[in-house]
């Protein structure tokens, strides 16, 4: 998606548990930056750091809310239980800076999802 992407900005917050987790696909991230398909590169380490992805979306609060007060999506991969705790923090977000609850942003399609 990112390689195929030329019309809208990407921010991808990737999350793994260790530095070697991104290994595969490192090569194809940093061609992404300096080709501009990916605006920007967020990681966290689950077992080195003891940060995950949605650490990074609440340190981004600011970041976060303006991205969906411009009607921007947000898209989750990964697994159930990444998702979960994710919503979580987006609904947080979401209801406290922006009045509207998760629920509605599904609706309107910011919030979209592909987990297992």
């Amino acid at each position: 998606m990112i390689q195929e992407n030329k019309k809208v900005k990407i921010h991808l917050f990737w999350g793994g548990r260790t530095k070697k987790s991104l290994e595969i696909y490192n090569k194809h991230i940093l061609t992404a930056l300096e080709n501009k398909t990916l605006a920007s590169f967020s990681v966290a380490y689950s077992q080195e750091q003891k940060k995950y992805v949605q650490d990074l979306l609440e340190d981004q609060t600011a970041f976060i809310t303006n991205i969906l007060k411009k009607e921007g999506v947000i898209f989750i991969c990964g697994s159930l239980n990444m998702q979960l705790a994710v919503e979580k923090v987006l609904g947080n977000i979401a209801m406290q800076e922006l009045n509207i609850s998760i629920e509605e942003l599904k609706e309107k399609q910011q919030i979209r999802t592909d987990c297992y």
